[in-house]
């Protein structure tokens, strides 16, 4: 295939794989990553070109998951036409998902913090502290199935982020695995900042996406998709 091919297409063309994928799902992640890095990449700095606006990046964002998805579930894709279409289609939903996700999130934060400044003169307020940062970790599971679920399904976005705060809670293993990916991998990255700037800028949304994807579909298929 041209590299104009590769580069539009992605590698998994008509969805032929060159090697036979194993069974097992963790060893399966790390098929895919080793198959489909080089379409990782170019998603991932399509990703960041089009978040530059800002504006953007929710639909920047659900674009990249429906990608990620179709990438983990080995099927068909062009590659750059794929990820517009989404962008185009789900622009209006994912950014008012986005908008209203990242406004739930900021406002725990804030009065988490708020609450923080009379926790010596007042004991009592690390009850409402607890319980707000309880419902922070569920938005947090909540964006993890979001944009995926927006891609995906025709929904309201009003029924999206409901339906994505009761998959945080019914994926909660899912949930955790992922953060045993994740956290670790942006602690390394923070350490030796600036030098993983030569992961971020090829493979740091779209190689944390789908570790994402990967472990919250499934989820997904067994909930809510029929």
């Amino acid at each position: 295939m041209s590299v104009y091919g590769k580069l539009y297409y992605g590698s998994n063309v008509n969805g032929e794989w060159e090697v036979k994928p194993p069974a097992n799902r963790f060893a399966l992640f790390f098929h895919i990553v080793g198959t489909e890095w080089r379409s990782l990449v170019k998603l991932n700095l399509l990703f960041l070109l089009c978040c530059l606006p800002v504006v953007t990046i929710g639909a920047a964002s659900s674009a990249m998951s429906y990608i990620l998805k179709k990438i983990d579930e080995r099927e068909y894709i062009f590659l750059v036409s794929d990820f517009f279409h989404s962008f185009r289609e789900n622009f209006k939903a994912s950014s008012l998902y986005y908008l209203f996700y990242g406004g739930s999130l900021l406002t725990i934060i804030l009065t988490v913090k708020y609450l923080d400044s009379f926790l010596a003169e007042m004991p009592v307020t690390a009850v409402p502290m607890c319980i707000l940062m309880i419902a922070g970790v569920l938005v947090v599971f909540a964006g993890f199935y979001g944009f995926c679920m927006i891609g995906t399904m025709e929904l309201k976005w009003k029924d999206m982020f409901r339906n994505s705060l009761l998959l945080a809670i019914v994926g909660l293993k899912a949930n955790a695995l992922i953060l045993l990916f994740l956290i670790p991998i942006g602690l390394l990255c923070y350490c030796v900042f600036p030098y993983s700037a030569l992961f971020l800028i090829p493979l740091g949304a779209s190689f944390p996406g789908l570790i994402i994807i990967h472990n919250v579909f499934p989820v997904m298929k067994r909930t809510i998709i029929k």
